[in-house]
């Protein structure tokens, strides 16, 4: 009807004339509960949100009400057609274990997406499935998982995510130096690694393929990192040690170290050839004029940021960047506040007690397979 209206008054219905195809594409941007909306606009319409391949579940389109969102999502299962599946997002605070569990048991098991994010806060224990890191589909995988057992270990059985080429990690997971080393062997195609709001014990991270590596609010202890293809290092980390090596590739530098006891002779001999750096907070007070000036030339230096804070140092620190950076073009002194507003991806619901008890289980579920296994010491 819409259509002949528009025929009979000379304009032209774009919308109409798209193919099927065309339409499903444009219902991917929109999240799940605006999508089947949609089926309201025209017979043809109808059912056209059931074959999308991109699915976007968040629980803000329904307010506080988790019953409704949870039975939205049941019966969405249940009509969406038989069809692949590339993406799937699930966003919900404050929701209950189970459904979401399930959900993705049944998402990575039958479906076999190519992206995965999942950003979920629980009042309970949110047991992950063992099969997310070996679902071999997936290049981009986020896990975003904040619960009362706030206390995670990620150890899963095996690692084998042979196209995975992104990876974040966030919300008070602890990061051990075995799952590290299987997450580096099994992606050997990673080159996007994201730890966020996270605890990291002592490991090295060592990579010839990762050209993107952030590590943002994350505590823990000392750490080595060698990779010579980086390209991008951006750095927030309450930690007492840390060592760079073979940053050969770096053009990218954003270090942020909110407390003391580094050595920072060695922090920026290891920046020497990134284009862009950008040094924040309490550490680099303790920087020297003479290490400065023993320091390496920054030769492909052409952006200096410093803290705020190092201003009013007792002898010009800008300035001895700029004789030791022959191509600098801009340089300034900036807060970090002004540089990076902090943004949260999901509000975490209130915790009690100690974030990092080791006494607490694994957050990764069994799969229906061998619970006798141990994951983590």
């Amino acid at each position: 009807m819409e259509a002949k209206k528009c025929v009979l008054s000379g304009k032209k219905d774009i919308i109409s004339s798209m193919p099927d195809l065309i339409i499903i594409h444009i219902l991917s941007f929109l999240r799940a509960r605006e999508a089947v909306w949609t089926g309201q606009l025209s017979k043809r319409w109808t059912d056209l949100w059931a074959y999308s391949p991109f699915l976007n579940l968040d629980a803000e389109e329904f307010g506080t009400d988790d019953v409704a969102f949870e039975r939205f999502v049941n019966a969405l299962l249940l009509n969406r057609k038989n069809s692949g599946l590339d993406t799937f997002k699930l966003k919900w605070r404050n929701g209950e274990s189970k459904p979401i569990t399930s959900w993705i048991l049944h998402f990575i098991k039958c479906k076999k997406p190519r992206v995965l994010s999942i950003c979920c806060s629980s009042y309970d224990q949110i047991d992950l499935p063992h099969s997310i890191f070996y679902c071999t589909t997936l290049e981009e995988l986020q896990l975003v998982i904040h619960d009362d057992m706030i206390s995670k270990a990620i150890i899963p059985r095996t690692i084998d995510l042979p196209f995975l080429r992104k990876l974040t990690l966030g919300s008070n997971m602890r990061i051990r130096p075995e799952f590290m080393q299987k997450l580096l062997h099994g992606c050997p195609l990673l080159e996007d690694l994201k730890l966020e709001c996270c605890f990291l014990f002592e490991m090295g991270i060592y990579s010839p393929m990762l050209k993107r590596l952030t590590i943002v609010d994350c505590d823990g202890f000392s750490m080595f990192i060698s990779c010579p293809g980086l390209l991008n290092l951006d750095l927030e980390l309450y930690s007492t040690e840390i060592c760079f090596a073979n940053l050969t590739s770096l053009e990218n530098a954003f270090i942020h170290f909110p407390v003391s006891g580094m050595d920072c002779y060695e922090i920026l001999s290891s920046l020497s050839n990134a284009t862009i750096i950008k040094l924040f907070g309490k550490q680099f007070q303790t920087i020297l004029k003479e290490e400065l000036a023993n320091c390496s030339t920054f030769k492909n230096l052409r952006e200096l940021v410093l803290d705020e804070c190092l201003k009013f140092r007792n002898f010009d620190i800008m300035g001895c960047f700029r004789r030791c950076s022959p191509n600098l073009d801009k340089s300034c002194f900036r807060d970090i506040e002004e540089e990076r507003p902090m943004e949260k991806e999901i509000d975490a619901p209130e915790q009690d007690g100690d974030a990092y008890n080791d006494d607490d289980d694994d957050i990764f579920s069994n799969d229906g397979e061998n619970q006798d296994e141990e994951y983590f010491d």
